[in-house]
């Protein structure tokens, strides 16, 4: 299989991962690629991974996806050392707050 930029769809209106989730069903649709078997790739920075694919699921429950992770490392929040230091205990702390907030009426 072959990918082009065309396979590349931004959303530029979202302020949130929820509404940038939502925006993506939405201009998946619109480019007729929400088929069964659609791959959706997801890119966050490590700390934030869990939410975007959390969300990602929840927002496309009903389509059958593959979902592929690309994270990158935070210079604040090392994936094996976040508990060292208060920021990057608050960065984690608050992504389980927020995943607790957007799937709330799950």
């Amino acid at each position: 299989m072959r990918y082009c930029l065309d396979d590349v769809l931004i959303d530029n209106e979202a302020t949130n991962t929820k509404e940038n989730m939502q925006n993506a069903k939405v201009l998946m649709e619109k480019a007729n690629i929400l088929k069964n078997g659609a791959v959706i790739n997801v890119v966050a920075i490590n700390y934030h991974m869990r939410r975007a694919v959390e969300t990602l699921k929840y927002v496309f429950a009903n389509d059958s996806l593959q979902i592929g992770i690309v994270n990158y490392k935070s210079k604040y929040c090392d994936p094996a050392l976040w508990f060292d230091n208060q920021y990057g205990r608050s960065l984690v702390i608050n992504e389980f707050m927020k995943i607790k907030k957007y799937l709330a009426d799950v």
